[in-house]
């Protein structure tokens, strides 16, 4: 079984997180429960079932899949820069990363804010000008990465591996067994106390630059156990059959914590007490977000490997337009809700459309500008 076969996993969950992300930044429109560039719904408007259903899949989906997306990279980063070293390993992660972000940055957010932007419903003059001429001076692009926060996180995690692995040069192969229960333990516990006491001055609503600092602590974590993973040559050993089940376990331990806090907590009357402080809201829901982070990422690998190991034409052309997905889809999943503005029906039922049109529709957009050489290069 060739390495693109017995990885084949590795790439379906990837393309999994980041079709999940579209479904998240839709849940942002409908919600208002987090940040977008367009909301149609606003938090304190939601209804008792609209709330469940998008808070339940965005706190969901928050607590595992961007870190199971560090995980991944840096997997990678870890063969690349055993196989090309630092000086390659550095320029090709500044084309993959840095040129997307500059684009996204300077080209992109400007189009978002344009399709935003009305005066009474019409584009004019003045909504052009504020899109295009005056951000540029402004320099806010510097802070407008967006959802390619996570591109620039890991472009900076990669910098400082490439430096840290150049000075301390890895010595010798192992293949020990280094995450088994005992030390699992010892890091969702270790986490889960970092954690609480960043968010008791960080909230997981608060953004300095790009980052969530309250989501910082475990993506560090994930991102080094990937590069361990990557340069042990231990990714079996995670995906081992006998991980499978952690997935359920995990979901046993942490579906009562999260109704638990959202229910006994105050989070349904509206209380914030779970996003950070002194509280022991926070405290539930910070061991919620962890064990989901650490010790279901580690199931959900071990169920891709299982169960969907899977190779062929068009998981292949769902892995090879993956990140290109993830860099366009905020322009669709933006422009969509806003053509969609006076369709009036049920909310769930214009977020159903929104996601379906978005992934749609950024394979192929995706799918086609690939075909150029240059940005197949990058993309």
């Amino acid at each position: 079984m060739g390495n693109s076969t017995r990885l084949a996993y590795l790439d379906n969950l990837r393309t999994f997180v980041i079709f999940l992300v579209i479904v998240v930044h839709a849940s942002a429109v409908y919600s208002g429960i987090a940040e977008w560039y367009y909301q149609e719904v606003f938090y304190r408007n939601l209804g008792v079932v609209d709330f469940i259903v998008y808070g339940t899949i965005m706190s969901f989906a928050q607590a595992w899949s961007m870190g199971l997306m560090f995980f991944i990279a840096a997997y990678w980063a870890a063969k690349s820069f055993k196989k090309y070293g630092v000086i390659k390993f550095l320029k090709s992660r500044f084309i993959r990363l840095g040129i997307p972000l500059v684009l996204y940055v300077l080209f992109i957010v400007p189009f978002i804010f344009f399709v935003v932007i009305t005066e009474n419903g019409v584009r004019t003059w003045e909504t052009i000008k504020t899109a295009y001429v005056e951000y540029y001076p402004s320099f806010k692009w510097l802070n407008y990465a967006g959802t390619l926060w996570f591109v620039e996180a890991l472009l900076m995690f990669c910098i400082v591996y490439a430096v840290f692995r150049t000075l301390f040069p890895k010595r010798k192969e192992h293949n020990e067994d280094w995450l088994n229960n005992r030390k699992r333990v010892i890091i969702v516990i270790s986490l889960i106390a970092v954690t609480f006491v960043v968010r008791i001055w960080f909230s997981i609503i608060t953004v300095v630059h790009i980052f969530k600092f309250a989501f910082l602590p475990e993506y560090i974590v994930l991102f080094i156990m990937g590069i361990i993973a990557g340069e042990r040559d231990s990714l079996d050993y995670i995906a081992s059959p006998k991980n499978v089940k952690l997935c359920l376990r995990t979901l046993c331990i942490c579906v009562p914590i999260w109704l638990f806090v959202m229910i006994l907590g105050g989070a349904l009357e509206g209380k914030l007490d779970y996003i950070g402080g002194w509280h022991w809201q926070s405290l539930f829901y910070t061991a919620w977000d962890i064990c989901l982070g650490i010790l279901f990422n580690i199931g959900l690998i071990a169920f891709f490997k299982k169960y969907v190991n899977i190779s062929n034409k068009f998981t292949r052309l769902l892995s090879d337009n993956s990140f290109g997905i993830y860099v366009f889809h905020s322009v669709f999943v933006t422009l969509f809700p806003v053509l969609l503005k006076d369709f009036h029906t049920f909310t769930l039922i214009k977020w159903l459309i929104v996601i379906s049109a978005t992934c749609v529709s950024t394979l192929a957009f995706t799918a086609a500008v690939r075909k150029i050489k240059a940005v197949r290069m990058v993309l």
